[in-house]
């Protein structure tokens, strides 16, 4: 896959919620030079692999394992990227597709379309779109985010949206945070909504502090009528 593939998606906005933003340097660079090193072995390397790649930074990739920034499978020493993971999935299956799809035709244009790529869409209707994750931009990409997506886009008025409409509400949850979008989805499935909102909870937070700036706002008024009051004595 890397020989055909030698990239992968980048989402800025979920790196920057995620655990790795708030670590020191030294542990975000060491993280982007592994997931480099992840994807060029197909998403499938050991702890001691890893370690003998990167032997002067033992301890570092310890610590990622702490943090839970990458997953170690002990039973086989296995180490786990998810976000990479669901790409390399989502990449192996299309490509699988597309095989099948050139050796049933056997002619040039099926063969043409066994390279993978991020965008191809050009045989793809509305109803293989909405029902795959392949062309849209993730904000998070942890199980439990794909997976309330999943039951989400399954929806009745969910089923038909195009994909241009699934990444605008994909880029409307990514302001709510991971939490506040699993949240927002739940409750477009338990409402039936046919958008995503602000979830209640945060709903909440913003009343709270709408509540408390208005409290230190009519406190410093009081205070500068005080003060006016008595200059005025």
């Amino acid at each position: 896959m890397a020989n055909e593939l030698p990239y992968f998606r980048f989402v800025v906005q979920a790196w920057q919620n995620g655990k790795i933003d708030i670590e020191r340097n030294e542990l975000k660079g060491l993280f982007i030079s592994i997931c480099g090193y992840y994807w060029i072995q197909d998403c499938s390397i050991t702890l001691a692999l890893l370690k003998k790649k990167f032997t002067n930074d033992n301890k570092l990739i310890d610590e990622l394992i702490e943090l839970s920034i990458l997953k170690h499978e002990k039973r086989h020493d296995k180490i786990e990227i998810e976000f990479l993971n669901i790409q390399f999935d989502l990449l192996s299956e299309k490509r699988k597709r597309r095989q099948d799809a050139g050796s049933k035709g056997g002619n040039a244009k099926a063969k043409r379309k066994q390279k993978t790529t991020y965008n191809d869409n050009n045989n793809d209707n509305n109803n293989d779109n909405n029902n795959n994750n392949n062309n849209l931009i993730f904000p998070f990409t942890s199980t439990q985010f794909i997976t309330v997506w999943d039951i989400l886009k399954k929806e009745k008025r969910w089923i038909k949206k195009s994909p241009t409409a699934l990444q605008a509400s994909l880029n409307k949850l990514a302001g709510y945070g991971e939490q506040g979008a699993i949240e927002s989805m739940n409750d477009a499935i338990a409402g039936g909504y046919q958008g995503v909102f602000e979830p209640k909870s945060m709903q909440k937070q913003n009343q709270s502090k709408l509540i408390q700036n208005k409290s230190a706002y009519d406190k410093a008024l009081k205070l500068l009528n005080d003060d006016a009051n008595n200059a005025s004595l």
